[in-house]
Formats: structure tokens, sequence, C-alpha cells
């Protein structure tokens, strides 16, 4: 009910039809984390050695949008939705990262705007038009702070707040003409394993959900200790 409260102005159904999505997409987001907090606590506790290395997928990072060095030991792949609630959770999570790992990460942001998200899809090619003027992580932490109106409207009102050339940033908006990468980054992520958003790949290791700094911590700690 809480959440719902909180969400009801994008979910656009009363409480009694939406109900069963949202307790079921609720609770699987508390079994990830569950899932990840006890995998955590038994390998501390415990004198156990992994001998088999987690699988790695191999993700691109395209023509993303994205911080630190391109050569940088750790590649942090995001594949995110501005609709979804779980993904600005993790937003102090990813500025965590990056300031405490500072040149040792190369972040990247995908699109994947999922399909019941219906304002989604409109908010990832705003991003992609912010970024033609070079303010894309402008844009990007405006719409994290307005997910809550991401329709048409208020997405000019972002580009004029961000200072762009409202003339040429509606123009890319209105024609469309981003939506095929992001239709690229969707795909690439399906193929990659991704059925909800948020999902990270670690150097190829896959991470789901919106996890706490110290799940990220251990696999990058790993990584790191890995190529020394």
């Amino acid at each position: 009910k809480n959440f719902y409260e909180k969400n009801k102005a994008r979910i656009r159904q009363d409480f009694d039809a939406a109900k069963p999505q949202l307790v079921g997409r609720l609770q699987a987001q508390k079994r990830q984390e569950a899932v990840a907090a006890l995998l955590s606590s038994l390998q501390k506790g415990t004198s156990i050695t992994v001998a088999l290395e987690q699988p790695r997928i191999n993700v691109g990072v395209d023509d993303d949008p994205s911080k630190g060095p391109k050569n940088a030991p750790i590649t942090l792949i995001e594949f995110s939705d501005f609709q979804c609630p779980f993904c600005k959770r993790t937003r102090p999570t990813i500025d965590q990262i990056l300031s405490t790992y500072g040149d040792k990460v190369h972040y990247v942001f995908r699109d994947f705007p999922l399909s019941f998200h219906k304002d989604a899809l409109l908010a990832h090619q705003a991003a992609n038009c912010a970024g033609e003027q070079d303010k894309y992580w402008e844009y990007n932490a405006a719409l994290w702070d307005n997910q809550q109106n991401l329709k048409r409207d208020n997405l000019l009102l972002i580009a004029k707040s961000t200072t762009l050339n409202e003339g040429d940033f509606t123009k890319c908006l209105d024609s469309g003409e981003q939506a095929a990468e992001i239709t690229k980054d969707t795909k690439d992520g399906a193929n990659a394993g991704v059925t909800g958003t948020p999902a990270y790949f670690i150097n190829g290791r896959f991470l789901s959900g919106a996890q706490p700094f110290e799940a990220f911590k251990e696999v990058i700690d790993e990584e790191l200790a890995n190529q020394k």
C-alpha cells in the first residue's frame, strides 16, 4: 500500500487492480535481496573456498554514456529504466562505487525501458537527445528526480532546466531518432539474460536487482585482486 501511494501517479490503476502485480514485484525484489544477504553471511562465516569461477557474459559497452577511463580494470555496465523505482534506489550506490574506486571503474549506462512502464521509452529517448548536446548526465540525474512525471511536457521542462537548446531538443525528441539506439540496448540486454531492472555486469559477472554497495564491493574487490 505504501509503495502504491508513492507511485500511483504512474501506475494509473486503482489499488485493488494493481495489487497482485505490485505484490509479485516487491516479493521478487525482497527474495533477491534476501538471497544476496544470506550468501554474503554464509561466505563470511565459513572457510569454504569456491573453486569454480562465476560465469562471465560478454556484454558490449556499445557507444552508450559512460564515466571513468575506458581502460579501467573494472567495467560496470548497468541496464536501467528511468521509471523503475528499484533503479532509482540504486543511484546512491552507483555514486558510492564511483567515489570509492575512482579511475578503477569504467561505468556504462544502457537503456532498458520495461514495456509496462508506459513513459519510460520516451524518457530514455529524451536522455539520449540531451546527450546530443553533451548534457546527458545532467538530464539523467534530473529524470530520476522527476520519476513521478515523465510525460512529454515535463521532459521539455527538464530540458529547459538543464539549459538545453529547446528547439533542437524538441526536434530530436519528436523525431524518434533515438528509438533505434534504445531498441539496440534492450536487445543486447535481453541477449545477455536481462529480464528486469536494474541489471549489472561487472567485468561480465551478472548482478541482479537493487543490491547494496557491499554486494558490488565484493565482486569488484575480487576482480581487482585477480588482476594483481
